[in-house]
């Protein structure tokens, strides 16, 4: 099994400055960081995926959101867009009302 994490400085803009503009409101974070893991042996399945989820428990006091275009991480509609979600909910509802572009991470419709 190999295991990687990628950690890289999270801000996009001027920090502080975006947030209102955009759905991704952790642009003042200090870090980015994901923690993956790949493995080719189907026994390692179970030992794999524990040591990912271990890592992002043990990130949990550190983390303040979560970055949305990453699907293996579980979670909530708060930590990927913060206190810009209901732009985004806005935005869904006016051109995805049937919900055809669904995905773990997507804006729940209403």
């Amino acid at each position: 099994m190999r295991r990687a994490t990628s950690c890289a400085p999270a801000s996009a803009g001027p920090c502080g400055t975006l947030h209102r503009g955009s759905a991704f409101p952790h642009r003042d974070a200090l870090f980015y960081c994901e923690p993956g893991a790949a493995w080719d042996d189907p026994a390692l399945h179970s030992k794999a995926l524990g040591w990912v989820a271990d890592f992002w428990r043990a990130l949990r006091p550190l983390r303040d959101g979560a970055y949305v275009n990453v699907p293996n991480a579980p979670a909530s509609e708060r930590e990927y867009y913060g206190c810009n979600r209901e732009r985004p909910r806005r935005v869904k509802a006016k051109y995805d009302p049937e919900n055809l572009y669904c995905f773990e991470q997507s804006v729940p419709v209403g």
